[in-house]
Order: structure tokens, then sequence, then C-alpha cells
């Protein structure tokens, strides 16, 4: 349990150390549980730098897979021209359904329960590749911060990972100009840390004391 903390936060201060600094494919592995979500309408405003992504829960799959109704995924973030996020935020919200009874799927929590919330501490993207082949993707990294599901993604202060995968072409240089899409998709997920994140803990330390000793002064 011990090592697990450790861990975790190694991986969360690495992302937070390095968000700031540039912008590219986190190249995230997605891994249960995992909720995902459907019919999600992306906005990006240049002249505020506000991307938001909002759509509906569909699955939940922690395994088993169990429906999700009705509810809400929502993403707010500030991400720059260059493609820098600074600052954002993740809601999933909704009623897990269990197996279908006699009266139907009967919830196992409250009704339009708040399931995930985070606050996002890494950014990256996949722009168009020159063929137009692959869809452009959003990678965003959360620490959860709460939510009923909490405890299945490895509780509070625990690195959630967010692919959005739009169908709507995004060149390299989009965030310097307005951008809409829908009909996107996405799947939240935990975190598994890789051994190179170890390795990157004593950078990712570093750059948060030093975001801590900006803010003191």
């Amino acid at each position: 349990m011990l090592l697990r903390r450790v861990v975790t936060a190694a991986v969360v201060v690495v992302v937070i150390g390095v968000a700031s600094v540039q912008a590219m494919p986190l190249n995230l592995t997605q891994m249960p549980p995992d909720i995902y979500s459907s019919q999600i309408q992306i906005s990006y405003d240049a002249g505020t730098d506000q991307f938001t992504a909002s759509g509906y829960p569909i699955q939940y799959d922690r395994p088993p897979s169990f429906d999700v109704e009705p509810g809400l995924f929502y993403i707010n973030a500030t991400i720059d021209a260059e493609g820098v996020a600074t600052a954002g935020v993740l809601e999933i919200t909704g009623t897990v359904l269990a197996g279908a009874g006699e009266s139907g799927p009967a919830p196992l929590g409250p009704p339009v329960d708040v399931l995930l919330t985070g606050d996002l501490t890494g950014f990256g993207w996949v722009p168009d590749p020159p063929d137009g082949v692959r869809v452009p993707t959003f990678e965003f990294v959360f620490v959860c911060t709460g939510g009923s599901l909490a405890p299945d993604y490895g509780g509070l202060g625990a690195p959630m990972g967010c692919i959005l995968s739009s169908f709507t072409s995004f060149p390299e240089e989009a965030f310097g100009t307005n951008y809409q899409c829908g009909g996107a998709v996405s799947d939240t997920f935990t975190m598994i840390p890789e051994p190179a994140s170890m390795a990157l803990l004593a950078v990712g330390l570093g750059a948060l004391a030093a975001r801590r000793r900006r803010r003191r002064s």
C-alpha cells in the first residue's frame, strides 16, 4: 500500500512538473475501470483559451460492465495558443445501473450521483496527420478529487487518464483558432505507473517545489 502511494505520488508530481512546459502526446494506456462517454460536444475559444467538452457517460467497465444513465461528462480547461494547459477540471455524473430485474435495471448508487471529479495536471494531443487518416486525440491527466467511484480509481489524489477522440479535423496549429466538434467519444480510466515515471521523479519534485516557492512569494 505504501509503495502504491509513493508511485502514485511520483506520477502525479511528474505530470504536474511537465504539464506547463510543453504539450505533446502523453501516450496514455487505457486500463479498467473505465467510464465510456459519447455524443461529446467539443468547443475551443482561442480568444479566452477555454476548452470545453460536454457529453454523456454511457458505460462503466469495472469489470463487469454497467450501463450509466442519465448523466453528464464535462471537462473545462484553460489551454493557450501553443496547446499548453494551465488549469482544468473534470466532472462525471450519472446513475450506474445493475443488471435487469423484474422491474428493470436497478441503480447501484444514488440517482444522478457525482461519479468522478478531478483537477487537471497534464495535457497532450495528437493532431491530424498529413494524410488525415487518424482522428485527432486529446489526452488529459487528472488528480482524483472526489466522486462515488473514487475508491475504484485509487482514491483521492490518484491519477486518472482521459482520452478524448474527436471526429473533426484538428491540425497542429489549431489552438490558435476557434474549434468546434460534435459527436466525440472519451474513456476515463485509471493509470498504471511505468518505470520511466520513477526515473523522472526527481525532475517532478524539483518543479513542484519551485512552484510552491513562487506561490509563497
